[in-house]
């Protein structure tokens, strides 16, 4: 009788690790892997982590942020609800310093600034802002920007 019941308990525990842990599985494939793209979801403060150039669809991809100087990699930007939006030269401060303020604004997908917030919105989760910009230097190129939410 002993060894049934350890047998029963072993199984009843068994059984409930399998379950939970498929539970669990499934409540996080259920999460959506996007946010709604509009000016509230999108407000927020980011630094740019990526900006990748292809100069046409067979050519490779050249990581631009190599070409930046180390006071503006760790930059970050402010963009406000209300439509405004303010660049931080953080950390390592650039001589002039990089701080500036502006306006932007967001149209179906298109991002559109008087600064550098330009472009058609790729993907966002709400947590990473993927953009680009096409035809910048060259018919054909385009010009990919990823911004992560600070």
């Amino acid at each position: 009788m002993r060894n049934t019941v350890y047998h029963s308990i072993k199984l009843f525990l068994l059984l409930s690790i399998v379950i939970l842990g498929a539970c669990q599985k499934e409540k996080n494939n259920n999460q959506p892997a996007t946010c709604p793209i509009n000016v509230s979801t999108i407000a927020g403060t980011y630094k740019i982590t990526s900006i990748k150039y292809k100069g046409n669809f067979n050519s490779s991809e050249t990581d631009y942020l190599q070409f930046m100087d180390p006071c503006e990699r760790d930059d970050e930007i402010f963009l406000s609800a209300n439509g405004t939006y303010r660049h931080f030269d953080k950390g390592q401060i650039c001589s002039p310093d990089g701080n500036d303020d502006g306006v932007w604004s967001l149209n179906d997908k298109t991002l559109t600034s008087d600064g550098l917030i330009n472009g058609t919105i790729e993907k966002f989760d709400c947590k990473v802002l993927v953009f680009y910009l096409v035809d910048l230097i060259d018919p054909g190129d385009k010009m990919t920007f990823l911004m992560t939410r600070q």
